[in-house]
């Protein structure tokens, strides 16, 4: 289990790279709603990679 809890910020930090670029391409092909979910879903992922990174380096 602590080999996982090790292992989460990186998954938060793939799916948050992964939301941006899909973000971008819905925003540019017209799907506004969708796009901005999916920006709403990067930047939670970015939160918490964020707050993840800083409470196992603390």
């Amino acid at each position: 289990m602590s080999n996982l809890r090790n292992l989460l910020p990186t998954i938060y930090f793939v799916i948050a790279v992964f939301a941006v670029f899909m973000a971008a391409y819905r925003l540019l092909a017209g799907m506004w709603v969708r796009g901005l979910f999916m920006a709403a879903a990067a930047v939670f992922c970015a939160y918490r990679f964020h707050h993840l990174r800083t409470k196992s380096e603390s």
